[in-house]
């Protein structure tokens, strides 16, 4: 249980640019840098649901996990002071597998195969609430949470000129887990490559943009951003 404040002497609330304590979604298509992105993250532990960190300049070698029990089993070591100290920053990369794998481990826990069996529908928010329970003690924890996603496009709300929905790119997870990471994390990016034909390169960039009808992008933080920058 959290020590209770003496609200007389609260002090004046200030931002920090630090990762710790923030949470982000960033989502692109495969090789377009986002585990390398992330990998520039101060005192960074990645969890590698899928294998994508051999190459990655890390200072500590990255956890592989197969099984939601293994992730969960982190959680004791996470609360410890001493490793609180030690990294800042956690990567879960890729998000959209550690949301399989929790759905999983909601099915063995009811001995189903898949979670429409489970009586009276409870199946269906189990996997998101599970998922929520865990990533939100780890944030409270004060852990920076780096989600990283692949993408899918779906029609937006917005139309054009034409009145036809125009489709938007968005990270690839299920829709009651994205709901979870809308709320959760403070910045949804978008990482894309574009061709500079002046310079004749290919420039990484991120769009964090919460006004883009073609992209789910944006969050608390995005007015501290310019609507695209470089992804370094």
């Amino acid at each position: 249980m959290a020590e209770t404040l003496n609200l007389k002497n609260l002090k004046k609330h200030t931002i920090s640019k630090s990762l710790r304590s923030k949470s982000c979604l960033i989502f692109g298509s495969p090789k377009v840098g986002k585990s390398t992105w992330a990998a520039g993250a101060e005192k960074v532990l990645f969890f590698n649901f899928e294998n994508v960190t051999e190459f990655l300049p890390l200072e500590t070698e990255p956890i592989p996990i197969q099984k939601w029990t293994e992730f969960k089993a982190y959680l004791k070591q996470l609360r410890d002071p001493e490793i609180q100290k030690m990294f800042s920053v956690l990567v879960i990369d890729t998000v959209t597998i550690a949301a399989q794998l929790c759905e999983k481990y909601i099915c063995l826990q009811n001995n189903v195969e898949h979670v429409k069996d489970i009586p009276w529908g409870a199946g269906y928010s189990m996997p998101a609430t599970e998922f929520f329970n865990v990533f939100h003690e780890i944030s409270m924890m004060g852990y920076g949470i780096i989600f990283l996603a692949h993408t899918k496009t779906q029609y937006s709300e917005y139309v054009d000129e034409k009145g036809e929905k125009i489709q938007q790119v968005t990270a690839d997870v299920d829709k009651r887990i994205f709901s979870i990471l809308n709320g959760m994390c403070d910045i949804i990016g978008y990482a894309e490559k574009q061709y500079d034909p002046i310079n004749k390169t290919m420039n990484r960039v991120l769009y964090v943009d919460a006004d883009a009808p073609d992209k789910v992008t944006g969050g608390r933080c995005a007015q501290y951003f310019p609507k695209m920058i470089p992804l370094n």
